[in-house]
């Protein structure tokens, strides 16, 4: 595995990098925050207009027909910057599952629509506070006009300003799965906002009697099921790739503020227990960036057990290893770190969600161990 940047590569990093810290920063997240809104759309639509929405999907549909691999370099640096937009869940996992799910009439419904930020889509999986991937209690009752809902979906991430939802919900009596597309003002499905410590709202969806004809069925009948793992996969490194920024962000600060903070006549930073403390975060913090850079690598060549191996491998190193970092910025920061006028406390607080969507660390680890037989 290569670890070098091909020269398209580097330009879109730059790219995103120069976007991220000068339009969507720190300062943005805080005007969300006191808005109460999760992300901007005229920011988003600033974003789609770089290219960034349709990363994944192919140039018929008016996409750049790129890899998860260049999606995973700009996911890097929103997390460096604290970047809110609802790339994960519309420009990866919903985009993903149109293309690898919808007919050709779905996709020429949708697909253009998401890579111009036109509409934005959220992917309704869980079914409480815990990620269980296929656990999915959530029926869809066959009906004359096609299915009918009821019951709870969520936390969705980004539910609460979505314009579409991709459900995904058991049909028939096994446990067979498949995935609908509903839009957000579907009559009998209301939404409410859940707080997070990010700041960032996630919905809880709540369906009651919600007919569906069925055109609303994605792909074919009990066509999810476990190929639907995949998709889930690439999701959990597009979580990791802005985990990964987010620490990268939170050490160099840390670092920053060794280097400039002073106390007892000298700089904080050459105490001799805190040059160690840092030396050893940088080659935890190495190892964590290989295993993002190996999975987003993997993801554009490989599939099956593979690609489960290096998403799971991936989360569980970058999300210990956030964990970490992020707990010693705090500390090495001291008191200023425990205000929220400084902005290494959002990290903190960025890093806990992150951890956790689609799996923690020590999910992925037990899920490695399963998948190689151990």
């Amino acid at each position: 595995m290569a670890l070098a940047l091909s020269e398209e590569q580097q330009m879109i990093q730059r790219s995103a990098a120069d976007f991220c810290s000068e339009r969507a920063s720190t300062a943005e997240l805080r005007l969300l925050r006191n808005a109460g809104s999760a992300w901007n759309r005229q920011l988003w639509k600033e974003m789609c207009d770089l290219g960034w929405g349709g990363m994944l999907i192919p140039a018929q549909y008016g996409g750049s027909e790129l890899s998860v691999y260049e999606l995973g370099l700009v996911l890097i640096e929103m997390g460096r910057n604290l970047t809110a937009a609802p790339m994960v869940s519309t420009a990866l996992l919903s985009t993903q599952a149109l293309v690898v799910y919808g007919n050709e009439q779905q996709k020429k419904a949708w697909l253009p629509a998401i890579a111009s930020g036109k509409s934005c889509f959220a992917f309704a999986l869980d079914e409480g506070p815990h990620y269980r991937s296929f656990d999915v209690k959530f029926q869809a009752e066959t009906s004359e006009e096609g299915f009918v809902l009821n019951g709870e979906k969520g936390p969705v991430i980004d539910g609460m300003d979505a314009d579409f939802f991709i459900l995904l919900a058991k049909t028939g009596n096994s446990d067979a799965l498949s995935l609908f597309v509903l839009p957000s003002e579907t009559a009998g499905l209301t939404r409410s906002p859940l707080q997070r410590v990010d700041s960032r709202p996630a919905a809880l969806l709540k369906f009651d009697s919600v007919s569906l004809g069925s055109q609303a069925l994605l792909g074919e009948l009990h066509s999810a099921g476990h190929s639907i793992e995949q998709l889930l996969d690439l999701a959990t490194l597009g979580v990791a790739s802005e985990l990964l920024g987010v620490t990268e962000q939170a050490f160099q600060m840390t670092l920053g503020y060794l280097t400039e903070r002073r106390q007892f006549g000298v700089l904080v930073g050459s105490f001799q227990a805190l040059k160690h403390r840092m030396a050893d975060m940088f080659c935890e913090l190495q190892l964590a960036r290989s295993a993002v850079l190996g999975g987003l690598d993997c993801a554009t060549r490989a599939d099956g057990r593979e690609l489960s191996l290096a998403a799971s491998l991936c989360k569980s190193k970058v999300g210990d290893v956030a964990r970490r970092i992020t707990a010693e910025a705090i500390q090495l920061h001291g008191g200023i770190g425990m205000t929220d006028e400084h902005d290494i406390g959002l990290y903190l607080k960025r890093s806990r969600v992150l951890e956790n969507l689609f799996g923690h660390a020590a999910w992925h680890r037990a899920r490695y161990a399963a998948l190689s037989d151990y």
